[in-house]
């Protein structure tokens, strides 16, 4: 069962302590949102004289499960917080480049063993929830950062959006085709232009490949997407009730 406390500015001291402690003793994981910019990085300094990783650590949040979402301005001091606490970064790129909130260290914290996973923040600040368009997007942008084209390699982007994804919500159970494991498989068709000829499939899948390339999805054995057909929704429904809702929130 997963717990979540948005952020240190959202939330007061009292609350998450206890929210924490409450949590704790439910045997509870805990997702919160981390240093997502400098402006919240800065103001909670000011405010307690902490960052807001040492924050949420002197509460007690951290010795809960932990996922931590942006991580984008943390500091050395922060990063071995983390580690030491096994907290869980989640990189989202489109999400940060939308918003302006800056670049993750990513290589930084790679380097350092955190399990570092990736997600999209949802569609309010991300506009899609494409993971393909995600890993192109963190297997780029911090090699340009660096200015270093061997700074992200695209085995440890693929790790973080499959097995690395599994791990911080306490799964062990999938993110890896092996057996034993759960059947949560995407399959890929690579018989589209711009994905031939493909000299590595692994590098392919990174830079080429798009979500609209997705022709099955299987969720513990049970097919739900297969070749442009949805097996266990009516899609013209669901269209139809998200354009009526729409209209009736915004006309």
């Amino acid at each position: 069962m997963d717990a979540s406390i948005h952020a240190e500015y959202t939330c007061q001291e009292r609350i998450a302590r206890e929210y924490a402690a409450l949590c704790r003793k439910r045997g509870m994981r805990m997702h919160i949102h981390l240093s997502e910019t400098v402006k919240e990085h800065e103001a909670c300094k000011a405010k307690y004289g902490k960052t807001p990783t040492e924050w949420f650590r002197d509460l007690g949040v951290f010795d809960l499960p932990t996922t931590a979402a942006h991580c984008v301005t943390l500091e050395d001091g922060d990063i071995e917080i983390l580690k030491a606490y096994g907290v869980s970064p989640v990189h989202n790129p489109s999400s940060n480049l939308k918003l302006g909130s800056g670049f993750m260290r990513l290589p930084k914290l790679l380097q350092g063993g955190l399990n570092v996973g990736l997600g999209t923040d949802g569609t309010a600040s991300n506009d899609n929830l494409n993971m393909f368009e995600e890993m192109h997007l963190a297997a780029l942008i911090h090699n340009g950062y660096a200015s270093d084209p061997t700074a992200i390699h695209a085995a440890d982007v693929l790790k973080m959006a499959t097995r690395n994804g599994a791990l911080l919500q306490g799964r062990d159970d999938t993110g890896v085709l092996a057996l034993g494991k759960k059947a949560d498989i995407v399959a890929v068709n690579m018989d589209a232009p711009h994905l031939v000829p493909s000299f590595d499939p692994l590098v392919t899948l990174l830079y080429s490949a798009q979500g609209s390339d997705v022709c099955m999805t299987m969720v513990d054995g049970k097919v739900l997407y297969e070749n442009g057909t949805y097996k266990t929704i009516d899609a013209d429904k669901v269209y139809f009730e998200v354009r009526a809702a729409q209209k009736r929130l915004y006309s």
